[in-house]
């Protein structure tokens, strides 16, 4: 597997406990703003939606970063492939866990503790 593929990371929201049927979908930003990924149980302070919003949010830029730690994890010096299920770690107040390794997917549960006042 090339890991230098985005749509090869399934991003699961972290923010709803067990629950990680939620995955993040790419958002654009308001006008100037570069797009991120959110939360599917996000809702715009610009929308007219009631609800509870989660603020959940990954921006493109620590996406690439994120991409590119697994894949120093995934492959070894030696050129070695190796499975990165279990790992963890934390980038600029975001948590992030690789739950899965399935059919060319790596699934990755990502919690911005600061996006949701954690």
């Amino acid at each position: 597997m090339v890991l230098n593929q985005w749509n090869k990371i399934r991003l699961i929201c972290g923010n709803h406990g067990d629950d990680y049927t939620n995955e993040m979908e790419i958002h654009d930003g308001k006008i100037g703003m570069t797009p991120f990924y959110n939360c599917p149980k996000y809702i715009s302070i610009y929308a007219k939606k009631g609800g509870k919003s989660c603020n959940n949010r990954l921006s493109v830029v620590d996406f690439e970063r994120m991409l590119e730690y697994v894949t120093d994890e995934k492959f070894t010096d030696d050129g070695d492939v190796v499975s990165v299920v279990g790992l963890k770690w934390t980038a600029k107040g975001v948590d992030f866990k690789v739950i899965s390794e399935d059919d060319g997917y790596i699934t990755i549960v990502m919690t911005n503790r600061k996006a949701i006042g954690r």
